[in-house]
C-alpha cells in the first residue's frame, strides 16, 4: 500500500514538470497545474506515511522473526542433542568456570603472594609452611572434584570423550602443582629447603602448566561446539 502512494507521488512530479514546460497540454495555467500537483503529492506522502510501520513495529517484527528462527533451529536438534546442550549450559559450563577460577585463585593467594612476601622480607619459613599446607589441601580438593565429576554423562559419545580428555589433562595439571607444593612443604618441614629443591619444584609446575594449557584449549573447542548449536 505504501508503495502505491509513493508511486503516485513520483507520477505527480512528472506531471508537474511536463505541465510547467507545456501547460497547453492540460489546458490549465501553470499556477493551477502546480497547485493541483503539489496538493496530490502532499496527500500521497501523508497517506503513504500513515501506512508505513513505525520503528517499534519494525523492531518487534524483526525480533519475532529471529525468535522464530531460533525456535526452528531448536526443533531441528535431536532429543539427545537438546539434552546435551542443556547439560552443558546448566551443569558442565558452570562446573568448569568454577574449577578454572579456583585453580587460579588458590595459586595466587597461597603461592604467588607468599613468595612475593618472602622476597620482600615480609614473611618467613613458618608463613611459607602454612601457605603450602593450605594450598595442598585446596588443590587436593580441586583434584577430587575434577576426577569425580560426571555431569557430562548426557553428552554424545564424541563430546563425552573430548571432555574426558579435558578432565584428564586438567586434573594432571592440578596434581603436578600439588606435587611441587608437597616438595616445598617436605623440605621446609625437614629444614632442608635449598635452591635445587626450588628449581625442581619450578620444573614440576611448568610440566603441570603444559597439561593445564592443553586442557583449556580442548575446553574452548568444546564450548564452541555447543555455542554453535544455540
Amino acid at each position: 500500500m505504501t508503495d502505491l502512494f509513493f508511486s503516485i507521488f513520483f507520477i505527480m512530479i512528472l506531471v508537474l514538470i511536463v505541465g510547467l514546460i507545456k501547460p497547453t497540454l492540460f489546458k490549465l495555467s501553470r499556477l493551477k497545474i502546480t497547485a493541483i500537483s503539489l496538493s496530490i503529492m502532499v496527500v500521497s506522502l501523508a497517506i503513504g506515511a500513515s501506512f508505513a510501520p513505525d520503528k517499534d513495529e519494525q523492531e518487534e517484527a524483526t525480533q519475532e522473526t529471529q525468535a522464530g528462527d531460533k525456535d526452528e533451529q531448536e526443533t531441528e536438534l535431536s532429543k539427545e542433542q537438546q539434552e546435551a546442550l542443556r547439560a552443558f549450559n546448566d551443569d558442565v559450563k558452570p562446573f568448569m568456570d568454577n574449577a578454572i577460577t579456583d585453580f587460579d585463585f588458590f595459586w595466587e593467594e597461597q603461592w604467588t603472594n607468599i613468595w612475593s612476601d618472602i622476597s620482600n622480607d615480609l614473611a618467613g619459613d613458618n608463613e611459607l609452611l602454612e601457605a603450602m599446607d593450605k594450598l595442598e589441601v585446596l588443590y587436593d580438593s580441586l583434584w577430587l572434584r575434577l576426577t569425580e565429576y560426571e555431569g557430562h554423562h548426557a553428552f554424545e559419545d564424541e563430546q563425552k570423550e573430548k571432555f574426558d580428555t579435558v578432565i584428564e589433562n586438567f586434573s594432571a595439571g592440578v596434581h603436578k602443582r600439588n606435587q611441587a607444593v608437597l616438595e616445598i612443604w617436605t623440605a621446609l618441614d625437614s629444614q632442608v629447603l635449598n635452591e635445587n629443591i626450588l628449581n625442581n619444584a619450578v620444573e614440576i609446575i611448568e610440566e603441570g602448566d603444559d597439561f593445564t594449557t592443553t586442557a583449556l584449549v580442548e575446553w574452548t573447542m568444546i564450548k564452541k561446539h555447543f555455542e554453535d548449536m544455540e
